[in-house]
């Protein structure tokens, strides 16, 4: 459930359209969600390192409260909204123990781990992720729970390894090792 919106994803390849009217029906009667608000999308299993394709061109975009802080969902373009709603406790574990590190946070997504490690007082965190898109919302996640630094919260478009790597190359070369080293 998001705001007055509901997402189902469907992970049954076999579901008639009947089936799938009747599950929509009886979920919008048991959250008292409209059936408009209803947003059902099949997940299709993946192969290898297939992604995911885009689902629909329409965005509905909701901003929702997750303990305190806010966060930019997008329920329709994609079968992942931005917000892993299954994450909700290990998001938690690193607000709880972020006080004062330097968080990195690879393959941020749209940064809901980054914002929490900032609400937990986390001196610095920087997001890496190869979407511009990605970024851009991560960017306004942090944004919109106060998190205007971009010194102290920095948002990084890259492929991760190739950030790994660079940090890696740079780091021999500031203290004069190299990688065997």
């Amino acid at each position: 459930l998001y705001r007055k919106y509901a997402k189902i994803g469907n992970y049954d390849e076999n579901l008639s359209d009947e089936n799938c009217e009747k599950a929509i029906d009886i979920f919008s009667r048991m959250v008292y969600v409209e059936r408009e608000k209803i947003i059902f999308q099949d997940r299709k299993k993946r192969e290898n390192k297939e992604q995911h394709e885009k689902l629909d061109e329409r965005s509905v975009v909701v901003s929702v409260k997750e303990n305190g802080l806010s966060f930019i969902t997008d329920l329709t373009t994609h079968i992942d909204t931005g917000l892993f709603l299954d994450h909700v406790n290990t998001r938690l574990f690193v607000k709880e123990n972020a006080f004062g590190l330097s968080v990195l946070n690879l393959f941020s997504y749209t940064g809901s781990f980054s914002v929490y490690a900032a609400a937990g007082g986390a001196d610095s965190v920087t997001s890496v992720d190869l979407s511009n898109t990605y970024c851009e919302i991560a960017k306004q996640n942090l944004k919109n729970n106060g998190f205007l630094s971009e010194k102290a919260f920095p948002v990084i478009t890259m492929d991760a390894t190739v950030f790994i790597d660079k940090a890696i190359e740079e780091f021999c070369q500031a203290y004069g090792m190299t990688r065997e080293q």
